[in-house]
């Protein structure tokens, strides 16, 4: 009688809730008329592979990825339907859909730039649709191959990389190779929050720039080598550039040094006036310099061949040489 009296009072005021589900899915699984979450613009690079990915709540029945070739014009990519993936891009070998419905190209050309559409359809058919407009490029991040960083000019040296894709991740590492794997310093970026880490990050010697270039502290002999620049972006696909380091430490002043003239009453920084009335032996210095130097003695135009010369090196790494000569009276 009750049932009879709940039946009666659902007629009276009109009120029904019907609920449908195709076969195989749960109410809870099933995708919401909503949006469809894509990213508004994508960087992609040339011959490598690309991921666009394509976010919603839910089980869908489709998954429908397609290109404007003209404002008026969608051109079928892909389609992912209750999970067999099919259409011409993937029919020959250029494109698929994995389990996140994302779109996969396997080897980006600069055709493959413009707007992207991703259409998801759920029981009532296809309701919600986004896009991504894709620009290419053809490499992923730059740097100098090779820099030259004076000490004494700086104490600091920066090492640029300029990064041309949304980058999630950047890392400096520094190794014989570019397959270097111990981190210096870290960026990792998260929404608008970017945190810093890495051995050199915390020990201070290296720091990370917000435009991505490593900082090298006070700077050190022992900086030389290869730097890589590491780039991760959303889709977890990384990319790599390197540079090479070379350090230079100019003598330091006085320099050139004759030891003889020290001592010599009448010397400044470019000559000296010494006496002897017999052979004298003359020696030139020059200190803590990286990472060669050339050392002459010149008798007018002519170069006097040295009868001693002796190089040895600092704690620093830099460097200490002298050459001997050997005068004879007039």
């Amino acid at each position: 009688m009750l049932l009879n009296m709940a039946v009666k009072i659902a007629l009276a005021v009109g009120l029904f809730i019907v609920i449908c589900v195709i076969p195989g899915l749960k109410s809870s699984q099933v995708v919401p008329d909503g949006l469809v979450y894509t990213e508004a613009k994508k960087t992609l690079v040339r011959g490598v592979q690309g991921v666009i990915t394509c976010r919603f709540f839910g089980d869908p029945s489709a998954v429908y990825w397609r290109k404007r070739l003209n404002p008026d014009e969608l051109s079928i990519m892909v389609v992912w339907i209750d999970g067999e993936v099919s259409g011409p891009r993937y029919d020959d070998g250029s494109c698929d859909v994995d389990e996140n419905y994302s779109l996969i190209i396997h080897n980006v050309s600069t055709a493959d730039s413009g707007r992207m559409y991703c259409t998801v359809s759920n029981n009532k058919g296809p309701l919600m649709n986004n896009y991504t407009d894709i620009l290419v490029v053809d490499t992923a991040l730059t740097t100098n191959p090779q820099v030259t960083i004076q000490m004494r000019q700086a104490t600091y040296g920066i090492l640029q990389c300029a990064v041309h894709i949304k980058a999630r991740r950047v890392s400096w590492k520094k190794g014989t190779t570019s397959s270097a794997n111990e981190s210096l310093v870290v960026m990792e970026s998260n929404t608008n929050v970017s945190e810093r880490s890495g051995g050199g990050y915390y020990d201070g010697t290296y720091n990370i720039t917000r435009d991505y270039s490593l900082v090298i502290k006070e700077l050190k002999i022992h900086h030389e080598g290869l730097y890589v620049c590491e780039v991760t972006d959303h889709t977890g696909i990384s990319f790599r550039n390197h540079t090479f380091v070379n350090v230079v430490a100019q003598p330091m002043e006085p320099f050139p040094i004759v030891q003889e003239c020290l001592n010599a009453e009448q010397h400044d920084s470019n000559y000296c006036t010494l006496v002897a009335k017999s052979g004298m032996a003359l020696t030139c210095q020059a200190l803590k310099y990286y990472p060669s130097i050339n050392l002459v003695f010149l008798y007018g135009s002519i170069v006097v061949e040295p009868s001693d010369t002796e190089e040895w090196e600092n704690k620093d790494g830099t460097k200490n040489k002298t050459i001997t000569i050997a005068t004879r009276a007039p």
